[in-house]
């Protein structure tokens, strides 16, 4: 039974030996991949320079639909002014979220003279 025992041990260190060699030789083979450390760490760098310019981006889109929907709720409001427009500019600068939503689609889609141009010419 001891004799069992022992061989069992030797066998099971022999497998540990094995696994250490091993990892050494991944260890070793890693310093032929260090262009590959180099590309992912600039990677995730740029991820992170990404996720900061895109939080600024997000910031100056709050401050410029925050400011376009104060100034256009008089206008909004103004029982004189024509009701066709003021629906027009209810519909896309009434609230926060509707000038927020305006303000993405301004900032990233070609069609920004269609939400700029009724409020330069026909809100006074």
């Amino acid at each position: 039974f001891m004799e069992m025992t022992f061989s069992n041990v030797s066998f099971i260190r022999l497998i540990r030996m094995f696994r250490v060699v091993r990892a050494f030789r991944v260890i070793r083979t890693m310093g032929h991949f260090k262009e590959l450390r180099l590309l992912m760490h600039t990677i995730v760098a740029s991820v992170l320079a990404l996720f900061w310019s895109m939080l600024i981006m997000f910031i100056f889109q709050l401050m410029t639909a925050i400011l376009l929907c104060q100034t256009l709720h008089d206008f909004i409001v103004d029982p004189t002014a024509e009701m066709e427009m003021r629906l027009w500019a209810n519909q896309h600068y009434g609230d926060g979220l509707k000038a927020l939503y305006t303000v993405f689609e301004l900032t990233f889609s070609g069609c920004w003279p269609n939400y700029a141009r009724p409020v330069i010419e026909r809100v006074h």
